[in-house]
């Protein structure tokens, strides 16, 4: 009888134990979606790698790209990203991954009539963290 105990307490502490880590995992909110190329009417730039972008459509995402950049005492990274975008034509955003309300990003413009993927253009000027 005892042993009958033991084995349904095991198997009731398995059983909580699942739910728990099925509702945990459910909570995470991450969508991984193919790469959608979006056209883009206006990119307000938070930091040199975070953006506040307003789609074609007229859905506003918050964008975040997949580099890390320095931060603080006037940014020089993004007064540069910023720049670079007011300079470019045909802007497009690249949807990589949704995290709740965030989004992964790539951001690609026409500077000079070439095509300029951001991230790629922050390590080439040296601008992020290695």
């Amino acid at each position: 009888m005892n042993k009958r105990r033991v084995v349904l307490a095991i198997l009731v502490v398995l059983l909580f134990s699942m739910i728990v880590l099925f509702a945990i995992v459910a909570n995470k909110e991450t969508t991984v979606v193919s790469p959608q190329y979006v056209p883009v009417v206006k990119i307000r730039v938070i930091s040199g790698n975070e953006f506040d972008i307003t789609l074609k459509d007229g859905k506003r995402i918050h964008g975040l790209l997949g580099v890390a950049v320095p931060t603080g005492q006037g940014n020089e990274v993004s007064k540069a990203v910023q720049d670079l975008i007011n300079h470019s034509e045909n802007p497009r955003v690249e949807l990589l991954e949704k995290d709740k309300d965030n989004w992964k990003v790539e951001l690609y413009l026409k500077v000079k009539g070439k095509d300029v993927r951001l991230s790629e253009w922050l390590r080439q000027n040296r601008m992020t963290w290695e």
